[in-house]
């Protein structure tokens, strides 16, 4: 749940901007951005702490997920902000509207997987190992996930604005 739900405060369409941060933080990372057993204790997090990303994550998705995840609901990303992020400057909008764009991994249903000519599975893991390099290797299948924060990530903080973000990045990825 976003900040201001949580907070009881009037809040909009933002929040459903902030729930795609949690779920594009999930899909990277492979667990959600705030855990505790403790209900206040998470509360107390999504309200007010920055969810941390492994290093491996690019400083590109890192502002993208950070932009969508600004407690300070203006500040967060929406549809026109998301568009010109530099995480998204290779995608084609207007073919992603017009569903010609292919999905970068198709899951192999059960049926496919018991078939001896069957190797989509197999292609697409070498299609995105090529594509991906090592980083797509060392992506943990399932378990836990060791939270390594790489100090050149710009941090929340600096990502206020998709300006500040890109500024941020240039200046963070520059070294």
């Amino acid at each position: 749940m976003a900040p201001e739900l949580l907070q009881g405060k009037e809040y909009g369409v933002a929040v459903d901007w902030w729930t795609l941060g949690c779920l594009l933080y999930e899909m990277i990372v492979g667990r959600g951005p705030f855990a505790s057993d403790d209900l206040q204790l998470l509360v107390k997090a999504i309200t007010s702490e920055d969810p941390h990303l492994p290093s491996r994550v690019s400083a590109e998705c890192s502002c993208a997920i950070y932009s969508l995840m600004s407690r300070v609901v203006e500040d967060r990303f929406d549809g026109t902000k998301m568009r010109s992020a530099s995480f998204y400057q290779d995608l084609d909008w207007a073919a992603l509207l017009r569903m010609e764009v292919a999905a970068p991994y198709t899951p192999v249903t059960s049926d496919a997987a018991t078939d001896p000519d069957n190797n989509s599975h197999a292609e697409q893991r070498a299609r995105l190992q090529a594509e991906f390099g090592d980083v797509w290797s060392s992506v943990p299948q399932s378990g836990s996930v060791e939270l390594e924060v790489d100090s050149r990530r710009p941090s929340m903080e600096q990502v206020r604005a998709p300006s500040t973000c890109d500024s941020a990045l240039h200046r963070h990825t520059l070294y």
